[in-house]
């Protein structure tokens, strides 16, 4: 109890504008405190209902029977208290500079504010709007488009783990959840989607106050490692914000000693170490996000044959004006249907299922991981997991190490299959559904008892760099839009490296393999594509020739490099006139992952007439040409010069944290 109000003192002292956004984000009162600047991320959380989830998630946890629920329940009570002891101390001159810069002074915390913590990252991690982006696509192209850019099969990607090693998380922790069992149902579906590109636009302009990005980890074998000990790394670079997303924490009592990162606001370490186990987690990049479209007649929506009136809820949003020091109030009417809460742009409707809409115990998972002694507790932990669902790796002090991406998986039912130049593809959600015919439709999650993890596995280390998490069906359709695969492949070459050069892997190694940036695969995937293309249009020129001679050497990244100053923005430029090309403006270029432009370029260099339905022929050469123009042009405008060989990568491709509301906080 001491530890938590400290912890929670200490934090608001060092944190607390921060804490502030953070609590705000998932609870829909963000506008209370930023003004206008927050009302379109209010009206998405509001619409989703992500704050009644939040107040419901703490109710469960304050009105548990179960011990371990209840302390937990104090803990957050203490934590809170020292959170508002340092506030109550604070005046005029001694607020954070953001709360005088808008005029406000920070209002007490409750208990729901930590619990929202964990929405923060439900949202951060698992609210996506990909479905719409591919259904414009469709749209656009038809369903040949998913074949062609090789959206869902990821046949490029580099799995983390195999199936063949894979193990049922039951069977490990002795638990089996009770959850519906799965059983897939699929019916031949004629596809009618409605347009969603005013949607897309207002749900971007909400998400601009949710920070974005990727992570990696890995876990050594204790048999590969020097000391024979298991060695955890994890490197949750999440978006580059100032201050950063993380805070580095030890907390150490007579009874409960652990150390690592927790993010403002959540009174636990959530990746790090105690005395028994370390552990780490990535996102999974999973499909926890449904929209649904429906024929309407006002608000009255058709389902399996019937109309349904839908039900409403009013939704009041203050926003705050920091020049008059007054605030406004915006209503905000949510209509609701069997399905989920309806968002609505423009005459654009489409209902939505989410999982961080959901009441859930996230934050109990943090407490039991906390608290574990050894590998098995942990995964015992998950059971009380819903989302954002994480690869979760860990290893304890008896040199087991496990992975797992164990969570709420929606058992979608009533699945469309489309016939695609003689395949059947079925849509497990990475298209919306025909809410009028019931497709897709939410009845339970996947058993956690049946869900794949590595225990123990034979391979001298695990890797998750958020790419598929199984090579094969024991993965269970758990997701579709993975990560690139060259994080997760550098990682891989780097260790396998050190394991052909050394034959053990020690602590400093791990540490080298983290600080890594020598080589960037990805450009060089890019640029060598690139190269390709300008040496087929009759482009030889020094720049292309010193880009090829770099490619020979390696690729690397050096920051006195002039080639990948010239490869990183010609690969940008190139890439989203690509995306421009397919989806017909650069909006939601996010969506477009290397790997899906690499599937198309080499079906077009192949000759594929598959190809020639986006691309003419000649025109990737001359895309490619034209974006190196637009790279030079821009080069020699931010260098202040035309000597391409003084563009040193390093003045362009550095680290500039940003600060969500006051621009002299960024490091630029």
């Amino acid at each position: 109890e001491a530890a938590a109000y400290a912890l929670g003192y200490v934090t608001a002292s060092l944190r607390l504008f921060q804490m502030d956004l953070f609590r705000r984000i998932p609870q829909g009162t963000l506008a209370e405190l930023v003004g206008e600047a927050g009302l379109a991320s209010d009206k998405l959380v509001r619409t989703l209902g992500i704050h009644i989830a939040v107040r419901e998630s703490w109710r469960i946890l304050r009105d548990s029977s179960e011990p371990e629920l209840r302390r937990l329940a104090e803990l957050i009570e203490y934590y809170v208290m020292g959170v508002n002891d340092y506030i109550s101390q604070l005046t005029g001159r001694s607020l954070p500079q953001e709360y005088r810069l808008l005029g406000l002074k920070p209002e007490p915390w409750k208990p729901e504010d930590v619990v929202a913590i964990q929405k923060f990252f439900a949202m951060m991690l698992a609210w996506d709007t990909d479905d719409l982006v591919v259904a414009e696509l469709v749209r656009r192209w038809g369903l040949e488009v998913i074949l062609d850019l090789d959206l869902v099969n990821r046949t490029l990607t580099t799995p983390q783990a195999s199936c063949r090693h894979a193990v049922k998380w039951g069977d490990v922790t002795g638990l089996r959840a009770s959850m519906d069992s799965w059983a897939e149902t699929t019916t031949t579906s004629r596809l009618d989607l409605p347009g969603a590109q005013a949607l897309l636009k207002l749900l971007s302009e909400a998400s601009r106050w949710i920070p974005r990005g990727t992570s990696n980890n890995w876990v050594v074998s204790p048999h590969y490692a020097s000391n024979g000990k298991p060695i955890v790394a994890n490197d949750p670079h999440l978006a580059l914000t100032a201050p950063s997303l993380w805070m580095l924490v030890h907390i150490e009592t007579p009874t409960f000693k652990v150390a690592g990162v927790t993010l403002p606001g959540s009174p636990l370490v959530v990746i790090g170490r105690n005395e028994w186990i370390a552990w780490g987690f990535t996102n999974v990049m999973g499909d926890f996000v449904d929209f649904y479209y429906y024929k309407w007649d006002g608000d009255r929506y058709l389902y399996r044959g019937s109309w349904l009136e839908a039900s409403s809820r009013t939704e009041v949003i203050r926003v705050w004006n920091p020049l008059s020091r007054t605030y406004r109030e915006v209503e905000l009417r949510v209509l609701e249907t069997v399905h989920g809460p309806v968002l609505e742009e423009g005459g654009e409707r489409y209902a939505v299922a989410f999982t961080g809409s959901k009441p859930s115990l996230e934050l109990v998972f943090i407490w039991e991981v906390n608290k574990a002694r050894s590998v098995v507790e942990a995964l015992r932990a998950q059971r009380y997991f819903t989302a954002p669902i994480q690869n979760f790796v860990v290893a304890d002090s008896e040199g087991n190490i496990a992975y797992s991406p164990v969570g709420a998986y929606p058992i979608r039912d009533n699945l469309p299959v489309y016939e695609v130049r003689g395949v059947k593809v079925v849509n497990r959600g990475f298209l919306p559904f025909n809410g009028s015919n019931g497709e897709g439709e939410w009845r339970g999650f996947i058993s956690y008892g049946e869900l794949p993890i590595l225990y123990n596995p034979p391979e001298p280390f695990i890797v998750t760099a958020n790419s598929k998490p199984f090579d094969g069906e024991c993965g269970l359709h758990i997701g579709w839009n993975w990560a690139d695969r060259f994080r997760q492949d550098r990682i891989v070459e780097l260790l396998s490296e050190t394991l052909r050069s050394k034959g053990r892997i020690s602590v400093e190694d791990v540490m080298r393999v983290q600080v890594d940036n020598s080589v960037d695969l990805s450009l060089k995937m890019y640029a060598g594509l690139l190269v390709s293309l300008a040496e087929r249009a009759g482009r030889y020129g020094d720049l292309v020739g010193g880009v090829r001679n770099w490619l020979l050497e390696g690729a690397p990244a050096s920051v006195d490099r002039w080639e990948p100053a010239v490869a990183l923005t010609w690969a940008w430029f190139f890439h989203r006139s690509l995306w421009s090309k397919l989806y017909g403006s650069e909006e939601n270029a996010g969506f477009f992952r290397l790997e899906h432009a690499e599937y198309l370029l080499k079906l077009y260099m192949a000759g594929d007439p598959r190809a020639y339905r986006y691309l003419e022929a000649g025109e990737a050469e001359d895309m490619a040409i034209r974006a190196l123009e637009k790279a030079v042009k821009t080069l020699e405008a931010y260098y202040g010069t035309s000597d391409y060989k003084s563009w040193a990568y390093g003045k362009l491709h550095y680290y500039n944290p940003q600060h969500p509301v006051i621009k002299a906080y960024s490091y630029d």
